[in-house]
């Protein structure tokens, strides 16, 4: 509902603020290692952090239950869907597959990916039916590639990006955002969805 924001930095720290005060609301989370991203629940209780080392955690953003929910060994949290079901990433098999957050059960047949590389960035598009990942091919690059979610179909061609970072989904799905830099502080690379062409480069 866009009441609720979450930003984490170099100092390994997740912060949640309430954008109708700007105020930090409730506790300031650490995890282990620096955040290659985080994500909502549609109903704004629960955050799930994905740490560079490739580990995700679930938190609750209220008193109860506890704020530590589980942590998702060897898979990687992308996004909730507005359903509520969680898309997630499994390195060591490939596999990219809906589950169910309560269970960590799969809720559907997954797909194989390539192996491109370890993934740094991911985004789900706002109506579930795109993902895109961004996988590391070397210091300073990376291919992003895109999938239908409900085929598992890979959308061609893939973007190359010389650089690395966070991936984003404009609400209407139409373009796709890079935040370069290994702690969010580069430039910022837009590209038509559609086309996978490069818009403008902030």
């Amino acid at each position: 509902d866009g009441g609720k924001f979450a930003t984490a930095g170099p100092d390994r720290a997740v912060r949640v603020w309430d954008t109708r005060t700007g105020q930090q609301s409730g506790r300031t989370l650490m995890p282990p290692t620096r955040v290659s991203s985080a994500t909502f629940t549609p109903d704004g209780n629960w955050l799930s952090i994905a740490t560079q080392d490739g580990r995700s955690t679930t938190h609750s953003l209220t008193p109860q239950p506890a704020a530590w929910v589980k942590e998702w060994a060897g898979v990687k949290i992308i996004e909730f869907s507005a359903q509520g079901q969680l898309l997630t990433y499994a390195p060591g098999q490939k596999t990219m597959e809906w589950r169910d957050p309560g269970t960590s059960k799969a809720t559907s047949a997954g797909w194989t990916v390539a192996d491109r590389g370890p993934v740094i960035g991911s985004a789900l598009s706002a109506d579930g039916g795109t993902v895109a990942a961004a996988f590391r091919t070397g210091k300073m690059q990376s291919l992003i590639c895109l999938w239908n979610t409900a085929t598992g179909a890979p959308l061609e061609p893939s973007i190359t990006w010389t650089n690395v970072g966070a991936l984003a989904f404009s609400p209407d799905g139409r373009t796709l955002a890079g935040l370069g830099g290994e702690d969010g502080s580069g430039s910022i690379q837009l590209w038509d969805v559609a086309t996978r062409q490069p818009q403008s480069f902030l």
